[in-house]
């Protein structure tokens, strides 16, 4: 079934995908539904799958701030840090963001640092700062570029200070398009 924005949306495309990905990370569509779907996307309910749309305004820009500290989070463990329910309650694209009570409070807890990151990505203007997937990425959003920059070397020094990790940073704008066919090789 495929809806426009902000009603519900599951197409043959994500199925396939949610398909594939499974036979590597388990049945998750927070990463395929996006790529598909493009945007934010809002998942409802797994069985059925319920996927929601949520738009963004066309003439805005976000910019995602990426901050990867040298340390090992892996996401079978980061997974096994959730708890095995939880409420819609919890839910809400803004609120998720930044005051997000199903998965930060549980892996913020094994990456070093990450409380002193999120309180220096929203001292520096950040939008909201979470950690990315499974860890130990931390994201943070923003609607200019270069303060995208300076929330990213705050990120940097933040996981130095509290978790004595080093960090690399990069800064990349919304992808609007979605997965696509970038090249190919010819056999």
């Amino acid at each position: 079934m495929r809806v426009s924005g902000g009603e519900l949306y599951v197409s043959d495309r994500v199925i396939s995908g949610l398909e594939s990905e499974s036979k590597v990370l388990g049945y998750h569509a927070d990463n395929v539904a996006p790529a598909i779907m493009r945007g934010f996307v809002l998942i409802r309910i797994y069985d059925p799958l319920e996927l929601m749309q949520l738009k963004f305004p066309e003439e805005k820009d976000l910019f995602f701030v990426l901050v990867n500290p040298k340390f090992e989070a892996p996401t079978m463990k980061m997974r096994a840090a959730l708890p095995v329910e939880i409420t819609m309650s919890h839910h809400g694209l803004g609120k998720v963001l930044s005051s997000n009570k199903i998965v930060e409070p549980r892996r913020a807890a094994l990456i070093p640092g990450m409380e002193g990151v999120k309180k220096a990505a929203m001292e520096a203007s950040a939008l909201g700062c979470t950690i990315s997937g499974a860890g130990p990425t931390a994201v943070a959003i923003t609607d200019d570029e270069e303060k995208g920059k300076v929330i990213g070397e705050r990120i940097v020094e933040a996981f130095m200070e509290g978790g004595n990790l080093k960090a690399w940073t990069m800064v990349k704008r919304l992808d609007r398009v979605g997965a696509r066919l970038v090249s190919s090789i010819s056999r």
